[in-house]
């Protein structure tokens, strides 16, 4: 997949997933740093999957900051 737009799509639809499985568990406060790992990963996990390839350093600042 090298289409610019659906790569950002995708990575947007993956920002807003952990985005909220992270405020859901920060209002439990029940968030722990193997949590946030665990979730960046699996957001690494899907865009690998989707794309084809893994992300780029600049991909994953953009979604997870």
């Amino acid at each position: 997949m090298s289409n610019k737009s659906d790569v950002k799509k995708i990575m947007k639809k993956i920002e807003d997933e952990t985005t909220s499985i992270v405020k859901d568990k920060n209002i439990n406060k029940d968030i722990k740093i193997e949590d946030l790992t665990t979730i960046m990963q699996q957001g690494a996990d899907e865009f690998k999957q989707k794309v084809g390839r893994n992300m780029t350093y600049s991909e994953m600042r953009e979604m997870f900051g």
